[in-house]
């Protein structure tokens, strides 16, 4: 089975919310509202240890690694095989377990670092993107290969590059 033309647009449009949630998390952070997700920071990091700051550009390879993840990550949606909604549902179903392992070992650190109110407001954060890929994959599990399951991917590499795992160390 391949992939319908319609559905290959919709993965490649849905590298721009990756990348804008990527360079969001990671542009202001540490903010509630910028948590500065490792899926995004983390690549950053090494780019300017690589190139030792000397350029200054290490801003523009987070919305790129996030894009390539996203995009390896969309193959089996961009190939039209039938277990696309099975594959987005694994995703979900680390990171959301990841997600919580990380939050229950780095609380105190969030609290010591960050503060109460904004390791509850990042928490929080967590739990509505969370729930609102969780219940789109739910609605959209009958239509294993449709624009829904492509929407719930999207939002599933929105969230992980947004807001999941949270910068809630000490600030370098």
């Amino acid at each position: 089975m391949t992939a319908t033309k319609s559905v290959r647009l919709w993965v490649f449009a849905g590298t721009a919310p990756v990348a804008v949630a990527a360079f969001l998390s990671s542009a202001f952070a540490p903010h509630p509202l910028a948590p500065g997700s490792l899926a995004a920071i983390l690549p950053a990091l090494l780019a300017s240890t690589i190139d030792g700051a000397r350029g200054g550009q290490s801003w523009i390879v987070v919305p790129e690694v996030a894009v390539l993840i996203y995009l390896f990550a969309s193959i089996p949606l961009l190939v039209g095989s039938t277990w696309a909604w099975d594959w987005s549902v694994v995703v979900f179903a680390l990171a959301l377990l990841s997600d919580a392992a990380y939050f229950a070992n780095l609380w105190s650190l969030g609290v010591q670092y960050q503060g109460r109110t904004h390791t509850y407001s990042v928490f929080a954060l967590n739990v509505v993107g969370a729930s609102l890929v969780g219940l789109g994959l739910f609605r959209a599990r009958g239509q294993r290969s449709s624009r829904s399951v492509v929407l719930c991917h999207v939002a599933l590499f929105c969230w992980i590059e947004y807001a999941c795992f949270p910068w809630l160390g000490e600030m370098f």
